[in-house]
């Protein structure tokens, strides 16, 4: 039987005793992997790197200006070669910067062709045209050499140092008095220590010609003719970039320069309607409008109540306006033509009787207690009242010459407001549907007296009016087996104004009647029965008494024949064959936004 001794205590450089801690005792217990790399050129499937990507180029450069190696960037083996080929070519095109004092601009700026040399602490820089091809190379060959020393003198003693060297420098100072090496780094204050300060101002972006490389001023002061080629381009493609904005701002300033003259001149001049020689456009139609949907606002404002019911209602009535405008534009412009066609005017002494008269008549309807100057009686005796006045703004001609009713001057001023506030006018608007009235009055007079005369053709009848055509025939059966006609109209008639007369119907000329019963009327003789004549009202039998074929007629009935045949001439000149409405739906629409009303 072995007995185990007690084990002895390790020697110093043995294991160490105890138990071992695990991972997790020292920290976290996770291992760190990098994240693997990936090529951006194969994830953008580029096969062949661009020497003219400086943007994409710049990303694989080190601040210090080197090319930084595929286990940092992760480029595959393929791009990183095709890599260092476009970044070596960008460099020799002085696309690229060499130095790493290039790298913290963003770019090389190339001075362009003519401009002034830039005169820097170094001195000015050479312009084109100064430096040639021979002096560049010499430059860059100056930069690239390393500098000899000095040579001994004649004596074999040592070269004085040169006289920007300090006293008690190395050799290395006296040689290059201007670089930092050796001891002289410890010598240097904490600032100058800095290889590269920041800039305490703005930074200022240098160009080709102001660069601290010899080889980047070198391409600027000599550029090769691929380098020349580049920068046409470039100034080719920076002209035409101008002239295609320059093309596009005139194009769009002609947009809307030819939209505010096709929406203000040519829309505005469209013809909406012809009468004969005279056209109606669409910015007289809308002149028109303007005041009439004033008028309406007013009347809207001064009515009150709900806002959006009386807005709505407003908008209704502007809404049927270039219709209405335009049927009073067309008669304005016939009883126009008329007017000139028969040499007839209003004189202003008359127009403004009539404006007096008008303000008067208004004046005496509003008040209550009129302030018309009474005036005498062209017969003598006492003076006569005023007659009673009309409220209506275009009164009609008075029958028989009366007075003109005015005011004084003190009353006639604010009774002129009133109506003109009342109305929504202004005085020349006033004055001006005066006139219109006034024209068309006289042109209906006028054409009244041409197509009506005073003596006419007459008949004096008598007729039964029934109610169907078979008691019609009885009553001609029973009026011609010798019935007394008076008697039968009294008892069988159903006219209630003619009944009690015996069925009377006094003189009348053509034009009163209906038209098949004046036709019947006119074409029988004295005493003669008509046949039963089928009219408006029902059916007739007539007998004529007497016929006259110029008889003068009353004076009532003319002026009521004539103002009848006005009218009616006035209704064929709208719908003849010389007035053509042109007024379209879009040319309505231009109109109503005229106005503020949304089609």
């Amino acid at each position: 039987m072995v007995i185990a001794s007690p084990p002895s205590s390790a020697p110093s450089g043995g294991p160490r005793s105890g138990p071992r801690r695990g991972p997790r005792e020292f920290g976290s217990g996770r291992k760190f992997t990098p994240r693997r790399k990936v090529c951006q050129f194969c994830v953008d499937k580029i096969h062949e790197v661009d020497y003219k990507d400086l943007g994409r180029l710049r990303r694989y450069l080190s601040e210090r200006g080197k090319i930084e190696p595929r286990r940092k960037t992760g480029t595959c083996a393929a791009h990183q070669r095709s890599l260092n080929v476009a970044l070596k070519r960008a460099r020799q095109l002085a696309m690229l910067p060499f130095t790493a004092e290039h790298i913290r601009v963003t770019g090389v700026l190339v001075r362009e062709p003519g401009a002034p040399p830039f005169r820097g602490p170094r001195g000015p820089r050479p312009v084109d045209g100064e430096a040639t091809e021979p002096a560049a190379e010499a430059a860059v060959t100056a930069e690239a050499a390393p500098t000899a020393e000095a040579a001994p003198t004649a004596d074999g003693a040592a070269p004085a140092p040169p006289a920007s060297a300090p006293a008690g420098a190395c050799a290395r100072h006296r040689r290059h008095p201007g670089r930092r090496h050796g001891n002289a780094r410890a010598r240097l204050t904490p600032r100058s220590r800095v290889r590269n300060p920041p800039p305490s101002g703005p930074r200022r972006v240098r160009s080709a010609h102001e660069s601290r490389s010899a080889t980047v001023r070198a391409a600027a002061a000599a550029p090769s003719r691929r380098l020349q080629s580049k920068w046409q381009r470039e100034q080719h493609q920076l002209r035409t970039l101008y002239i295609a904005v320059g093309a596009l701002a005139v194009v769009v300033a002609a947009i809307l320069v030819g939209g505010l003259l096709y929406d203000n001149v040519v829309r505005a001049n469209d013809v909406v309607a012809q009468i004969g020689p005279d056209n109606i456009t669409a910015s007289q139609l809308v002149d028109e409008m303007r005041t009439q949907a004033r008028r309406i606002d007013a009347q809207a404002k001064q009515a009150g109540g709900s806002g959006t019911s009386l807005s709505r209602q407003a908008d209704d009535q502007k809404k049927q306006l270039p219709e209405q405008t335009l049927n009073d534009l067309i008669d304005k412009h016939v009883v126009q033509q008329e007017a000139e066609r028969r040499g007839i005017t209003v004189p202003p002494a008359d127009l403004d009787d009539r404006e007096r008269e008008t303000v008067a008549q208004f004046n005496l309807a509003v008040n209550p207690s009129p302030t018309a100057v009474p005036t005498a009686n062209p017969e003598g005796g006492v003076p006569t009242a005023v007659p009673s006045p009309d409220t209506s703004i275009s009164p009609t001609p008075f029958p028989s010459p009366t007075p003109i009713a005015t005011l004084e001057t003190a009353t006639y001023g604010p009774a002129l407001q009133q109506l003109l506030d009342r109305n929504f006018l202004t005085e020349p608007d006033f004055r001006a549907q005066l006139l219109r009235s006034m024209l068309l009055d006289k042109v209906e007079k006028a054409v009244g007296e041409d197509q009506v005369p005073a003596n006419q053709p007459q008949v004096h009848a008598r007729h039964i009016l029934v109610s169907s055509e078979d008691q019609a025939r009885d009553v001609l059966q029973l009026l011609q087996g010798g019935a007394d006609f008076a008697e039968l109209a009294q008892n069988v008639s159903i006219d209630p104004g003619s009944k009690s007369k015996g069925g009377d119907l006094g003189w009348f000329p053509r034009g009163v009647m209906d038209k098949p019963f004046e036709d019947a009327a006119f074409a029988l003789q004295a005493g003669q029965l008509s046949d039963v004549v089928h009219g408006a009202n029902g059916y007739h039998v007539i007998q004529a008494l007497e016929t006259d074929p110029s008889k003068p007629l009353p004076d009532n009935q003319l002026q009521s024949l004539r103002q009848k045949a006005g009218s009616d001439w006035l209704d064929t000149r709208r719908s003849g064959p010389d007035i053509k409405l042109q007024l379209s739906p879009s040319a309505r629409d231009w109109a109503l936004g005229r106005i503020g009303i949304r089609p």
